[in-house]
């Protein structure tokens, strides 16, 4: 049975529980720094344009200028919701793949894979947390449904993506890394020490006469 490196597992717990807890803080850095001075109009247009067809034909009263959605309501006649950088998904997207790539002992293979399967999930998601603010409004208000989807986008978006890398470990990493702590047994030499000198030496005799 394999044992296991103490001290390699101390170190990797450490580093990457320290990558975790610094993933956070850039997380809301890039936000709150960052975005404002980067254009993301041209992105902007692609995702409005998604959302746009994915609530038409979901039958909700929607018209799209530009990147602000403007809503058919009974309480709230000028209701509409602009989308800015923050809505884009990028910041998570972007905060995924650094964690991903900066995770130690896992291999390369892993964090691809990962990144193939996660990132569209990524995207998706924030497509349908867009998508279904015009039925929060509906349901719970428009006052409510702002606070909600504050908190769903400012502490929940961490959260998701916080799963989503368990996830990834569970069924992609932990392999990897549980192989990375652990110390293989040198194995054995497959002839005794002397063995060929031995067979060397019967060689010397042969030959020999009387």
């Amino acid at each position: 049975m394999a044992k296991v490196d103490i001290k390699r597992f101390a170190y990797l717990s450490a580093l990457n529980g320290s990558i975790v807890v610094i993933s956070l803080a850039l997380y809301l850095l890039f936000l709150d720094v960052v975005f404002p001075y980067i254009d993301f109009s041209l992105l902007l247009r692609g995702e409005a344009l998604i959302v746009f067809g994915l609530q038409k034909l979901s039958g909700i009263p929607v018209t799209l200028d530009g990147t602000t959605f403007h809503y058919s309501m009974v309480s709230e006649k000028d209701f509409y919701i602009e989308l800015i950088p923050e809505c884009l998904g990028v910041a998570e997207i972007l905060l995924f793949l650094i964690m991903l790539a900066i995770f130690r002992g896992v291999g390369r293979d892993a964090k691809i894979r990962g990144a193939v399967i996660f990132v569209p999930i990524i995207f998706i998601e924030n497509i349908l947390r867009l998508a279904v603010l015009y039925p929060m409004a509906v349901w719970l208000g428009v006052d409510m449904m702002w606070s909600v989807h504050f908190v769903i986008w400012y502490y929940g978006q961490f959260a998701f993506l916080m799963l989503l890398f368990a996830l990834w470990y569970l069924i992609l990493g932990r392999s990897d890394l549980s192989a990375s702590i652990t110390l293989s047994r040198r194995a054995a030499p497959k002839h005794p020490v002397g063995g060929k000198g031995g067979k060397e030496s019967h060689k010397g005799h042969r030959g020999r006469k009387g």
